[in-house]
């Protein structure tokens, strides 16, 4: 099954992004939220976006981090 990346969010060296896996037809079978750093590698995993940033906020702190909005799904 094809596994895909795309970065959500950038802020301060780490980076959210999103890991989906499809089926052979191009329809979505799992997708998980991965927390990464610029400096080597995946931090955390995350079934959900708004925990992703909530743990990337965490970390940041006391700097500004990202707004804890849902990501809003197309299609």
């Amino acid at each position: 099954m094809p596994v895909s990346e795309e970065t959500k969010e950038r802020v301060q060296g780490y980076s959210i992004v999103r890991i989906t896996e499809t089926n052979n037809d191009g329809d979505v079978t799992m997708e998980t939220f991965a927390l990464a750093h610029e400096s080597g590698g995946q931090l955390d995993e995350f079934a959900d976006y708004l925990d992703a940033v909530k743990a990337l906020n965490r970390l940041l702190f006391p700097l500004p981090g990202l707004p804890e909005v849902p990501l809003h799904r197309t299609g």
